[in-house]
């Protein structure tokens, strides 16, 4: 079975998001960047105030501003960063995709190249509600887009996935989208 589709910036973004809410190291750096970086804010505001002798009413309101901006700010900019990096990088895959799915293995065709992945060597396959992310033992991820293809394509290699090759397919929920 041959399934063909269309991979696009939105594709690439999807993923990327997808990744950053299940990663617990990011979520960990996030978390503790959020709370290190304004609190670091506050110690400087206070050192400023004892070894340069200012009083604290100009000092400290504007290191807590700058800690509360920072701390509703960064993850939303650390996030985009990362996406955008991530779509400038991953241009090479952006256009015409298939995947033909064989018994032994599974081809994927680019735009630039084509890649022969052993069904072994696939570590997990995540289903959101628009999108199929295929990871491999590599560090590729293969993306196939809902909107691309149909109902009967989908269906097929969901079954020929799960049931044939015996690969679980994790479902997860979208709980946050944003665009850049």
């Amino acid at each position: 079975m041959k399934v063909t589709y269309h991979l696009s910036n939105e594709d690439i973004i999807a993923l990327n998001e997808s990744f950053l809410e299940q990663s617990p190291e990011m979520k960990r750096m996030l978390k503790r960047n959020t709370f290190v970086v304004p609190i670091f804010f506050l110690l400087i505001g206070l050192g400023f105030n004892h070894f340069l002798k200012i009083e604290e009413i100009k000092t400290l309101p504007i290191s807590i501003i700058l800690g509360i901006s920072y701390y509703f700010f960064y993850p939303k900019w650390r996030k985009n960063k990362i996406i955008k990096s991530a779509v400038k990088n991953s241009q090479n895959v952006i256009g015409q995709n298939s995947l033909l799915l064989e018994d032994n293995c599974l081809t994927v065709q680019q735009p630039d190249n084509e890649t022969v992945v052993q069904w072994r060597s696939i570590s997990k396959v995540d289903e959101t509600s628009s999108h199929f992310f295929i990871y491999t033992s590599e560090g590729n991820v293969l993306i196939v887009p809902f909107a691309q293809i149909n109902t009967f394509e989908k269906n097929e290699l969901i079954n020929f996935i799960t049931v044939k090759k015996d690969i679980q397919l994790n479902v997860i929920r979208n709980t946050s989208i944003s665009t850049i």
